[in-house]
């Protein structure tokens, strides 16, 4: 992640006081949102936020008037002046045009009478846009106040990182359709074997949806939808309509759309829970965000199963918890055997490891264990939510708390994440492994090259620092009591979605520890950059993510690898049966 100058209203218009609403008057709420909503997944699309920004600028300015035009190209060029070519600022992001989108929720403006004969107001949609740029960067300035950290604080770096990123890290989330896809079936398929059978099946006739499988294949076109790109449109190359059949049940459609809500005020879960829009005027759908809607695959069943269905209505708060408790630990069981163990079994398969052990359930056992030769991979697979109050009501302390109490020891003082991988290192040292006695001779004579690997399963991990802190954490574990005859990376947390990359593209876990070797080269690079220039910059980056770092600088389309195949192998591997999702559900009594 790098840092970006995003520009707002007041550094084009210093010299002006327009308001939203009287800027926005002459474009109705739905229209709006239609603009926004293309605009988003379009800094969504293959070029990404900064190789889309020009196009989309050009686009914008295609009706200008010729005053409009001059005005704009002297106030951006006289600000552009002031920062060299590799820091140009970027003027559109996801956070702005989706902060957008809940203000024209919130003003439901009605469509204007012969909005058709009325000249398209591009020059004030673009001002507009900016005010609620503005708006934002008030909020991240409130957090960004470096001179309220004192630099003898030992968390100095850590919180300058956490608050550069803290409010703003969600918005680049880009989803894995694949790696979701597979997700939810191996959750549907856990329900359907499941006490939770019942649940689910009441779930998908609250959205006339017939089967498990029918739910994914909806979800499969509406993602669809939004990869039709024209590229000879004037302006909206991703607005495209989802008209259903007329005589086709909407209420899955409906339940998604967020303007169809009967609410008073609207945030950005409300978009999370509900990214479509209904578009009246054509009796059409249009997708608000790509990323939020291939989330919503799963995350959306995984909650309204357990919150929305019989399973605790009518309980109390407290009755409420404990079903949620038990049922949270039981999909994550489920996952790890049928999504975790299957997407490293399939990155085991192009070159077969001396050794492979998963978790028996024998105490401290590695969730994964795989030796070749004299290196070892140690994974920990973690499938934690993150909870959301520490973006929405940003406190540092209880962030850090949180991260202490799940990656490094419970409050029942019971280890956790990289206390965990310190304890494995230890027994593999003491001879305490019995599915690897091999390994303690080859410690002893040749000495063993471990990677200690902590696997989670949700975006916001991979937000800079959070490895970084970890890493620290676990280096002051290993100060206490490091046996000889061994070398230790540095810890790696990795999303799991990650590592699916590399399991369907062909990649084998050799491929897993030169990229990890890659990672840490590049972190250590940027740590001397940071000393020698304290840039932001070089900060940030050498606080990246694993993650981070693959999908920039790694990840490649694959050559000579039918990914179908592959992903068909992954849902063999997973256990998955397409009968089984794809039968319809049982009638009320049978």
């Amino acid at each position: 992640m790098n840092v970006s100058t995003v520009l707002g209203y007041k550094d084009i218009f210093p010299d002006q006081q327009d308001i939203y609403e009287t800027l926005m008057a002459d474009l109705d709420s739905e229209s709006a949102i239609r603009v926004c909503s293309a605009l988003n997944n379009e800094l969504n699309g293959a070029g990404g936020m900064r190789g889309n920004q020009g196009a989309i600028l050009r686009d914008i300015a295609k009706r200008f008037s010729k005053e409009q035009k001059l005005d704009w190209d002297t106030r951006y060029t006289a600000y552009l002046n002031q920062f060299p070519s590799e820091a140009e600022p970027v003027l559109f992001n996801n956070r702005s045009f989706l902060d957008m989108v809940i203000k024209e929720l919130g003003r439901n403006h009605s469509p204007i009478e012969n909005a058709e004969a009325q000249p398209i107001t591009e020059y004030n949609f673009l001002k507009a846009y900016m005010l609620v740029a503005d708006e934002n960067a008030v909020i991240d300035n409130a957090l960004m106040d470096h001179t309220k950290i004192e630099k003898s604080d030992p968390m100095f770096l850590m919180k300058i990182v956490w608050s550069l990123t803290v409010t703003k890290f969600e918005y680049l989330e880009k989803s894995s359709q694949i790696f979701e896809t597979v997700k939810t079936m191996c959750f549907m398929t856990f329900l359907l074997n499941s006490e939770y059978r019942s649940f689910l099946n009441e779930y998908l006739k609250k959205l006339a949806v017939p089967s498990p499988g029918a739910y994914l294949a909806a979800f499969g076109l509406l993602i669809k939808s939004i990869n039709n790109f024209d590229p000879n449109a004037r302006l909206l190359k991703r607005l495209n309509y989802i008209k259903p059949d007329l005589n086709a049940d909407q209420t899955l459609l409906q339940k998604l759309s967020i303007n169809l809500k009967n609410q008073p005020s609207f945030k950005l879960a409300d978009i999370k829970k509900s990214p479509l829009c209904y578009a009246s005027d054509r009796e059409a759908y249009i997708v608000i965000d790509y990323n939020f809607l291939t989330k919503k695959m799963y995350r959306g069943a995984f909650f309204e199963i357990c919150h929305t269905t019989s399973l605790t209505k009518d309980k109390s708060k407290e009755e409420k918890n404990n079903i949620y408790n038990t049922y949270c630990s039981k999909v994550s069981d489920s996952l790890e055997h049928t999504l975790f163990k299957p997407v490293m079994q399939q990155l085991f398969l192009k070159e077969t490891p001396v050794k492979v052990h998963f978790d028996d359930q024998t105490p401290n056992v590695p969730d994964c264990y795989c030796r070749i030769g004299n290196i070892i991979f140690l994974f920990e697979y973690k499938a934690y939510t993150f909870p959301e109050e520490h973006i929405l009501k940003p406190d540092f302390e209880k962030f850090i708390s949180y991260l202490e109490e799940r990656f490094v020891k419970s409050d029942t003082e019971s280890p956790k994440g990289i206390s965990q991988l310190y304890t494995q290192i230890q027994l593999i040292c003491d001879n305490k492994f019995e599915f690897d006695k091999e390994a303690y001779e080859i410690y002893l004579t040749q000495g063993l090259h471990i990677f200690p690997i902590l696997v989670h399963s949700d975006f916001n991990y991979t937000m800079p620092g959070i490895n970084r802190y970890l890493h620290e954490r676990f280096a002051e574990l290993l100060s206490k009591a490091s046996p000889d005859n061994l070398r230790i990376a540095p810890l790696a947390m990795i999303n799991l979605e990650t590592i699916c990359d590399f399991s369907i593209t062909g990649q084998s876990i050799n491929d897993l520890g030169a990229a990890i070797e890659k990672y840490i080269n590049f972190i250590n690079e940027n740590e001397q950059a940071f000393v020698q220039t304290c840039s932001q910059t070089a900060l940030l980056r050498a606080s990246s993510s694993f993650d981070a770092f693959y999908h920039r600088n790694l990840a490649a389309p694959s050559k000579n690898i039918s990914i179908p195949e592959k992903i068909k192998e992954l849902v063999e591997l997973a256990g998955i049966v397409l009968t089984d999702l794809n039968t319809p559900l049982l009638t009320d009594g049978e």
